[in-house]
């Protein structure tokens, strides 16, 4: 039997030629049909119109057809604002903070002794509940055989 070599990137699905992903194409063209309407609907002579276009569509466009870090742009963008959003400064905590961590791992441990107390009811009670079934079922075999 021959074994053949099949890469990895053969037939990606979400993939334009193998190499770029759908999503970027789709980005890469509404960036396009932005351009092409700015162009159009801007008064502008041709010089300007030509430095505008080169340093700032055709940056973002490139972007947009190859991505960030394997993200879209968009997906990027997102990201990096999400990020702003919910960073925080990292400080040496004080007397406060370290009582309110102390609370929440009393309170977490509680709770795990609590789950674990529940844990070994119930296997109890299913040992209790096998042995009684397992008495029953010696009876009722020895009242068959009596009989």
């Amino acid at each position: 039997m021959k074994q053949y070599f099949i890469p990895q990137n053969f037939a990606q699905e979400g993939m334009i030629y193998g190499k770029v992903k759908l999503r970027n194409a789709i980005e890469a063209f509404v960036i396009l049909v932005a351009a092409i309407l700015f162009i159009k609907y801007v008064p502008l002579d041709l010089k300007p119109t030509i430095y505008i276009t080169i340093l700032v569509f055709l940056p973002i466009f490139i972007f947009c057809i190859i991505g960030i870090n394997g993200f879209s742009l968009v997906e990027f963008i997102a990201l990096f604002f999400k990020f702003k959003q919910s960073r925080a400064i990292l400080k040496k905590p004080s007397a406060k903070d370290k009582i309110m961590r102390e609370k929440m791992l009393i309170e977490k441990r509680q709770k795990q002794k609590k789950a674990i107390e529940k844990e070994q009811k119930k296997e109890e009670r299913q040992k209790k509940l096998n042995r009684y079934n397992g008495m029953f079922s010696k009876k009722y075999k020895e009242e068959k055989e009596e009989e």
